[in-house]
């Protein structure tokens, strides 16, 4: 199976390529800020969703925090900002929503501790 690249998008490609008042206007973060967000995110470099096609971190990153903090469609998102096939942001999209969520349920769930009951029994245990 052959992974299809995404249309490169005409800008924004890099958080390079992206002004501060660009980034703060279409994602509400600074270029620091989301540089930052790649990291603690856990962003990968490359993404390949399960629509078999090819993204870079800083993509995914730009255009779906474009999508949330925009009242944009996609069609308008990809025609005018970055460019690309719409229907390929679809499963791009999910990707990263489903991300977060596995990354960092343990911290949203409420049920953080229970990933450290067994280390507490052991530190009682060292005392």
């Amino acid at each position: 199976m052959v992974a299809m690249e995404a249309d490169p998008p005409p800008g924004y490609q890099l958080l390079d390529e992206i002004s501060d008042g660009d980034a703060f206007r279409l994602m509400r973060f600074k270029k620091l800020q989301l540089q930052l967000l790649i990291l603690h995110w856990r962003i990968p470099d490359r993404i390949v969703t399960n629509g078999r096609c090819t993204f870079t971190g800083e993509e995914m990153l730009t255009v779906c925090l474009s999508k949330t903090a925009t009242v944009l469609s996609w069609t308008q998102l990809c025609k005018d900002t970055f460019g690309g096939d719409p229907r390929q942001w679809s499963p791009g999209f999910k990707w990263f929503i489903n991300h977060l969520f596995v990354t960092f349920y343990h911290k949203i769930s409420g049920h953080s501790i229970e990933m450290w009951l067994g280390e507490l029994d052991n530190s009682n245990k060292l005392s």
